[in-house]
């Protein structure tokens, strides 16, 4: 199975972001996917993180998704985006969920593939986790100008 390790964060936040992504193919050297957004969240970019990660990917296999960000997993785990989506991204009174663009991207994303998902508790030393969080973090350095 392929798995698919994300973080992505924000520095401040709001602020400059930066998203990683490193796929993990059995027998494959890893691939490492980095982005950056200058005006963002930490949450716009955890998801983003996922969505480049699986757009990595062809359709129609089995992936699994690492990731330490309950704000992602438990939309799928909990079943907060299946709800979302029968509401129309519509909460109670009527305020749209937040991120509902990228809400949609992803849920297009997972639809195509065979997705189960992994929480990871963050910086608990978990390798490929630890590496995100480097790569999602020296992306925001470079891109504020820090290093």
């Amino acid at each position: 199975m392929v798995e698919v390790w994300t973080d992505g964060g924000c520095n401040p936040n709001p602020g400059f972001g930066g998203w990683a992504a490193v796929v993990v193919r059995p027998g494959e050297a890893h691939v490492e996917l980095v982005g950056t957004e200058p005006d963002t969240t930490n949450n716009r970019m955890e998801l983003l993180a996922v969505i480049r990660g699986l757009q990595s990917l062809p359709v129609g296999i089995d992936v699994c998704v690492c990731l330490d960000s309950t704000y992602v997993a438990n939309a799928f785990l909990k079943g907060w985006l299946a709800k979302w989506i029968a509401w129309n991204f519509e909460r109670t009174g009527g305020m749209p969920v937040p991120n509902t663009d990228l809400w949609r991207e992803l849920h297009s994303e997972v639809t195509r593939r065979r997705v189960r998902w992994r929480v990871i508790p963050g910086h608990s030393g978990e390798e490929l986790n630890e590496r995100c969080d480097e790569l999602a973090s020296a992306a925001i350095a470079e891109g504020r100008g820090d290093v």
